[in-house]
């Protein structure tokens, strides 16, 4: 399967060792449109959108581009809010009933009016101011982060760290 959905890409996943370590991590997208034959590869695992040629691409230009795909994808993603924070995919009011942790991500937003019941982890991301209507049940990680203060409106139940 790794090879048919491969073919004609540059993606290393047509190797069967390649694909076994990212699909180890969390389900993969295949896409090929039936009108131009390119394809692209949804690894959320990985935080990663590729097109046939291996090329980084904006999930937001694509689903733009393929509206209907983004129904598809965000059910494949469901509760991988890590991914679905960096694809801009967690609509604006979304309740996250768990922690989350997007160390180490490259966002550079956070959507309005978003509730986490437990921790937030913003560490080591070049995110550098939260949204007034954020709510965090827990603690708020925002060490090595461009945040130099809290806004009024956000709500932070446990410590800030950082």
């Amino acid at each position: 399967a790794a090879y048919f959905w491969s073919e004609g890409t540059s993606w290393c996943t047509s190797e069967t060792s390649c694909f076994n370590d990212y699909r180890s991590l969390g389900p993969l997208v295949f896409i090929k449109s039936l009108t131009n034959g390119r394809c692209y590869l949804l690894s959320a695992a990985n935080c990663e959108f590729r097109n046939g040629r291996n090329r980084r691409l904006s999930l937001d230009v694509f689903l733009d581009r393929f509206p209907n795909a983004r129904a598809p994808i965000i059910k494949v993603m469901k509760d991988d809010w890590r991914a679905r924070t960096y694809f801009n995919l967690v609509p604006d009011g979304t309740v996250i009933e768990q922690c989350i942790s997007l160390r180490y991500l490259d966002i550079d937003r956070l959507p309005n009016g978003l509730h986490i019941r437990d921790d937030l982890n913003l560490s080591n991301n070049p995110i550098s101011e939260l949204p007034t209507s954020l709510y965090v049940g827990g603690d708020l990680l925002i060490r090595h982060t461009d945040i130099e203060k809290i806004p009024d409106g956000v709500v932070v139940k446990g410590k800030i760290l950082r």
